[in-house]
């Protein structure tokens, strides 16, 4: 995305602040103590006190910095020396010990008040941008709302050289996988800085004010999906007693993507490679690796180098040449209406998904996730929904829970262990202890942590090609109630159970959703549906039902509705994915009012 320097000038005062503006050659061991960059005792300037230096900075120095340091064991709070123009800064504590958490706030190179955080477990502490996601990562908290809850008699367990390194490493792989070129910097705490050189590890903090500006994203977003996405958050998340939303999540991106370009019409669509599973009726034909490009729209075939354009069409979904229809989760997953073309050749539509291409290792697995999908006993030529849940131990096993399948409409039991392997696509492979069959699935993560996986089927016993069996799943804790007054609207695209095709257009699932009131005493609330504009129904919904981390709604036939007419609702069970912006849905085949209707699979995209 071409810029004027006028522009990126601008972007780059209002985001983080560039270089120039005004900082000096001088190293950030200026005035510092003699500890070096990987360690050092603490430098005293009497028998009980600990003194801790660095640089403040953004790329620029940061000036009238105030700094604050709260340590496992004392605290205190220094002001930059008047003229200081280095941003470096020393900061004393009486009767301190290591480690220690830092705190400076002070202007940027626009006059802007800048607050920025670091940890350290040595005497020389920089605080800058990188900084930041660095406590954001080892945390898995906010800097500042960690901050502000601060407990320093765990300091010593938390943060530590081996706590730090690992952060490190994981926000530096975090830049790279966006573009931004980190070379300059080698260790984000302890550092050299020469602020407003634009070398070393200040020509890093320009290169990540850039990728900033290019992408629209801000410092604070970046963080917080540094910090959702991060192995403490997750394991927060998932403790015991912890529960997931149903309310309208804020579904975001992953912090490398953030830092990509995005569409002009669409925020979460960013510049990146892309996973897509089709419902195609064969296996073999049921994936494709593409390449997007974000701002020119195009969508380049990994496999065969053929090039796709896109057309906006409204926000955040597209047409492509090819005849797809496509929405785009606020947490960048592509769901479309795929033309059958190759596929099939034919004039037909399936359901398609996409992620992000990520890396991911088999430990990420562990845990309890809820999956909806489609099976078939006949090779692939008519299928069944099932939904269930499963639990992976961290060496990749797993084993259902409790599920129920449509096919006999009976609850899945006795299910046999799947064993889990990785591939150097970044794929994984589910092969069964006993039976024929091999399933292939992609992990993503968005910006809030949630883990998502769809899967599709490689082969089987009387389908050596797959089957055109696909399923989805979501790692997350049970649910718990939305709020009263939460509202979201929704679009999206189903296919039925007799071919796997889809039938119709994307809009004929489309409505607005107001919750109206909440029943904790029954796991229920009430919410108020109905088109974007016009008349409305009421539905009664169920939460951790009928497994913990869905939610059910029966079959209503002749609901009344605000206009004075009625409507069939139809039963539905489903598996909210909200961090990524989707709810997954099965439609068992029902006959209501005497209609008969065919079993459906849809995936619904908050807009």
């Amino acid at each position: 995305m071409k810029r004027t320097l006028t522009a990126m000038a601008a972007a780059l005062s209002t985001l983080i602040a560039g270089c120039g503006g005004g900082g000096s050659d001088n190293s950030s061991n200026a005035g510092s103590s003699s500890a070096s960059d990987t360690g050092g005792s603490a430098t005293t300037t009497s028998s009980s006190s600990l003194v801790l230096s660095g640089v403040a900075a953004t790329g620029a120095a940061l000036t009238n910095t105030i700094v604050t340091a709260q340590c496992t064991s004392g605290s205190g709070t220094a002001t930059q020396a008047a003229g200081t123009t280095n941003g470096s800064f020393t900061v004393t504590i009486v009767s301190g010990t290591l480690p220690c958490v830092l705190t400076a706030t002070g202007k940027n190179s626009a006059g802007q008040t800048v607050t920025l955080h670091a940890v350290t477990t040595t005497t020389t502490a920089d605080i800058t941008p990188l900084t930041e996601l660095l406590v954001a990562q080892l945390t898995g908290k906010d800097p500042s709302t960690y901050v502000a809850n601060l407990n320093t008699s765990t300091l010593a367990g938390t943060i530590t050289t081996a706590s730090i390194n690992s952060a490190q490493s994981a926000v530096l792989t975090t830049l790279k996988d966006a573009g931004v070129d980190t070379t300059g910097v080698t260790d984000i705490v302890g550092g050299t800085i020469s602020a407003g050189s634009g070398a070393g590890y200040d020509g890093v903090l320009d290169n990540l004010a850039t990728a900033l500006a290019a992408s629209g994203s801000t410092l604070r977003s970046v963080t917080n999906s540094v910090a959702s996405g991060s192995a403490g958050a997750s394991a927060s998340t998932l403790a015991t007693g912890a529960t997931a939303s149903t309310s309208v999540s804020a579904a975001s991106l992953p912090a490398d993507l953030l830092l990509k370009p995005h569409a002009s019409n669409c925020m979460a669509l960013r510049s990146t490679n892309y996973w897509v599973v089709l419902s195609a009726r064969h296996g073999s034909n049921a994936v494709a690796h593409l390449r997007v490009d974000a701002v020119n729209l195009t969508v380049t075939d990994l496999d065969d180098n053929s090039v796709d354009t896109l057309t906006a069409n409204g926000n955040c979904r597209y047409t492509s040449t090819d005849g797809h229809d496509i929405l785009v989760s606020p947490a960048g997953v592509l769901v479309a209406r795929a033309k059958g073309g190759s596929i099939d050749a034919s004039n037909s539509y399936h359901l398609a998904v996409g992620v992000p291409e990520q890396t991911h290792t088999i430990a990420e697995l562990a845990g309890t996730w809820g999956a909806v999908g489609t099976d078939t006993n006949d090779g692939g030529k008519t299928w069944f929904a099932e939904y269930a849940r499963f639990a992976y131990a961290a060496d990749g096993s797993r084993q259902v829970l409790d599920g129920f399948s449509y096919d006999t409409n009976t609850a899945i039991t006795g299910a046999h262990t799947v064993s889990t392997s990785l591939n150097a696509d970044g794929s994984f492979n589910a092969v069964p202890t006993v039976g024929n069959w091999q399933d292939r699935f992609f992990l993503y993560r968005a910006g809030d942590g949630t883990l998502f996986d769809i899967a599709y089927n490689v082969k089987t016993g009387d389908a050596p090609n797959g089957d055109g069996s696909i399923a989805f799943a979501v790692k997350q804790p049970p649910l718990a109630l939305p709020k009263v007054g939460d509202m979201d609207t929704v679009i999206g695209v189903g296919f039925n159970m007799v071919d796997q095709l889809s039938p119709t257009a994307i809009g004929s699932i489309s409505s607005t959703h107001t919750i109206v009131s909440v029943d904790p005493s029954t796991n229920s609330f009430v919410r108020k549906s109905g088109p974007t504009a016009g008349a409305t129904y009421s539905q009664t919904l169920n939460i951790n039902t009928p497994l913990t981390g869905f939610i059910h709604w029966p079959t209503i036939s002749s609901a009344p509705v605000s206009d004075g007419t009625t409507v069939n609702l139809r039963e539905s069970v489903q598996l909210p994915a909200l961090g990524l912006g989707l709810r997954l849905n099965i439609n068992p085949a029902a006959t209501i009012n005497h209609v008969t209707q065919t079993a459906e699979l849809s995936i619904t995209v908050s807009q």
